[in-house]
């Protein structure tokens, strides 16, 4: 069958638009019905026809996919609507019309094929639109969620610069109490030094006149005698302070050795039970293991890694609160704990096992103690030794030791 073009078309059946009824309702989408199929027997006995695909193909080529055309050329023809409808003997050939209304009210089958497509279109329409409106809360989601990552990156950025700047203050208090220390143990050394040299002259004095009262003692003066034995009292105390004095010195000095020794050790298991914890961040371990033990394959980790970012993106979810609060005994405050009954931490448990259910349980209970407000993860100085946050003390110790150690670095640069 030849292609028809649109100048044929008009030429063949006229203009469908103008010669067309503009007050008679039709089906939309627009409905071509076709009738008087020939058909034939099937083995089964069923009736069967050819291929409606063969048919619209047919159509297609012809032009009348266009449903004026479709229903005008079918009225030239003399097979149209009202031509099927009149009794006037057998029909040959198909009929055709554009369905109206009366088709999609009409109890016969091609109202209710008419029906049905209309339902299937209806439904397809209205599953599209699900999915467009599906589409457009997820972006305005996804856009939420990034403006939220930026301000929390920005506050992040916010405080780690705070914290550098603290910590460069710190570490300048730090240099400069020391530097004040130091400053005071060199005072006391030197009044200490200048105490003993001032007995140590005032004792070779005594030890001078000592001399000279001798000589003159040999006279046999009385006076003298008693002057020369209070100089020589006076000498064998000054010679004991001296002693005791020295005695002191060497105790001063063996005691801050002994606390220096003890003060390195004390720094050496600081080094290795003090550092800075994330507070709220998941731990891989649990879920690398939980993977291991469920497929037992290589891509285990990859399949870690998605799993623990989605339990990332849950913890850091404002508006996912698996919490409840229960009251203390014997006291009238409530706190927050977890809620068992959350369906996510149920079939996480149930799913991955204890490991990743424990490292997720934990990282809420953290965050909600360190940062509730903003839900994202934030630093602490944290003793690891006793699982416990460090006390400004210990942190002062450290930070204090590793000032010193890049201050020996330095020097030896």
């Amino acid at each position: 069958m030849n292609l028809m073009g649109g100048t044929r078309q008009l030429a063949l059946f006229g203009n469908p638009i103008q010669d067309c009824d503009h007050h008679e309702k039709l089906v939309h989408p627009w409905k071509g019905i076709v009738v008087n199929i020939p058909t034939t027997k099937a083995q089964d006995g069923r009736p069967a026809g050819e291929s409606g695909s063969k048919l619209r193909d047919e159509y297609i080529l012809r032009g009348l996919n266009n449903g004026l055309l479709f229903d005008k050329a079918y009225r030239v023809d003399g097979h149209g609507k009202k031509d099927w409808m009149k009794k006037d003997g057998p029909k040959l050939g198909l009929y055709g019309w554009i369905a109206g209304a009366d088709d999609y009210n009409v109890d016969g089958r091609e109202g209710e094929e008419s029906a049905k497509l209309n339902a299937i279109q209806e439904r397809t329409m209205r599953h599209i639109q699900k999915i467009v409106d599906d589409h457009e809360r997820l972006t305005k989601l996804l856009e939420s969620e990034k403006k939220k990552l930026e301000i929390k990156g920005n506050e992040l950025a916010k405080r780690q610069v705070h914290n550098g700047t603290e910590r460069m203050k710190l570490s300048e208090d730090l240099e400069q109490r020391q530097k004040e220390e130091l400053h005071e143990k060199i005072i006391r050394l030197e009044r200490q030094i200048d105490q003993v040299q001032a007995i140590e002259l005032e004792v070779e004095q005594l030890k001078g006149q000592l001399n000279v009262m001798k000589h003159m003692a040999s006279d046999g003066d009385a006076q003298v005698v008693k002057e020369v034995d209070i100089i020589f009292k006076d000498l064998v105390e000054k010679e004991a302070e001296l002693a005791d004095l020295d005695k002191f010195n060497q105790t001063l000095i063996l005691r801050e050795r002994r606390t220096n020794d003890e003060l390195q050790e004390a720094r050496k298991e600081l080094k290795t039970s003090i550092g800075v914890k994330c507070m709220g961040e998941l731990v891989r371990k649990p879920f690398v293991d939980a993977m291991q033990q469920k497929y037992c394959q290589e891509d285990v980790e990859d399949r870690a890694v998605e799993v623990l970012q989605l339990w990332e993106h849950y913890i850091n979810d404002p508006d996912w609160h698996p919490y409840k609060r229960v009251k203390l005994e014997n006291q009238d405050r409530e706190v927050e704990v977890i809620d068992d009954r959350d369906e996510k931490l149920r079939e996480l448990k149930a799913d991955l096992g204890d490991g990743p259910y424990t490292a997720v349980t934990k990282a809420l209970l953290e965050i909600n103690e360190y940062n509730p407000s903003g839900r994202y993860i934030t630093t602490e100085l944290w003793n690891f030794k006793e699982d416990k946050r460090a006390t400004l003390e210990e942190g002062v110790t450290c930070l204090l030791d590793q000032w010193e150690k890049a201050k020996r670095k330095r020097g030896m640069a």
